[in-house]
């Protein structure tokens, strides 16, 4: 008659390339346990335990966490098949998820093109701003329209043209930060010089939002451009207020009207 194979624990984790501490933790766990010990406490494995590992490694493989390869094991077939049909669901979900992740990385390295270093607190926020991107634009959509959705958004423009806008943007939005921590004037040179090289992209899309809104809809909007949590901000007072002088005087020097006033009045 022939004997079973019996492993030590040093072997069977050589045969299966899984560590001698993962298969000791699925002992603590009562996942996977040898099938005896000698008088030393000395585990041994089967080739039963083989297989019942197999089926463990291939549960995690699908994605299953620990507990859940607990449960599976005790399942039927059928149980098994209904159980592998939801954990399919999920991992659409979760891969969705990280294609979102990806976009959203991918976008904001495409701003951050050409600065050196960026803030911090501005990188987290334009990350929150890109991730809730969806909601915003249903609120747009919701409460004033599509039209202002798209045009807010910038869904009507080359993906070119809008990768440019939010580079300029941005990069002059981190050089304003950087002046006002240096205790600069807002009507500095530098300062000015730095703000003017993204106000013609910007004042294009102001234009054409004010041609576009109507007195309501302008007004609705600067409200919800102050919700804290809809249009979340991390610029410390001293920094909107400089930020908001530098570009009040910008735009006195190219006689912009302010965009949300009514061109009719």
């Amino acid at each position: 008659m022939k004997l079973p194979l019996s492993y030590s624990i040093g072997a069977f984790a050589k045969l299966t390339g899984v560590t001698e501490r993962t298969l000791r933790y699925y002992d603590r766990k009562q996942l996977l346990s040898p099938s005896h010990r000698n008088e030393h406490g000395h585990r041994f494995y089967s080739e039963h335990d083989l297989l019942q590992l197999q089926q463990i490694l291939t549960l995690k493989y699908l994605g299953f966490s620990l507990e859940e390869i607990a449960q599976q094991m005790s399942k039927e077939g059928e149980e098994l098949q209904a159980s592998l049909q939801e954990q399919h669901r999920l991992l659409l979900r979760k891969r969705q998820q990280l294609d979102r992740v990806i976009t959203i990385i991918e976008r904001m390295q495409g701003m951050a093109v050409g600065i050196e270093q960026i803030d911090r607190n501005l990188m987290l926020v334009l990350i929150y701003n890109l991730q809730h991107e969806e909601a915003q634009r249903a609120w747009f959509v919701e409460h004033i329209s599509k039209e202002a959705a798209d045009l807010f958004f910038l869904t009507h423009w080359e993906e070119e043209r809008r990768l440019e806008m939010e580079q300029q943007l941005t990069n002059m939005l981190m050089q304003l930060v950087e002046f006002c921590k240096q205790g600069k004037d807002p009507k500095d040179e530098d300062v000015l010089a730095a703000a003017r090289k993204s106000l013609p992209i910007l004042f294009a899309v102001l234009e054409e939002a004010a041609e576009k809104f109507n007195v309501e809809e302008k007004t609705k909007l600067m409200e919800k451009a102050l919700d804290p949590v809809l249009f979340p901000t991390t610029f410390l007072p001293e920094e909107e207020v400089f930020i908001g002088q530098v570009l009040e005087q910008v735009s006195e020097e190219y006689s912009f009207r302010s965009w949300w006033e009514d061109h009719d009045e």
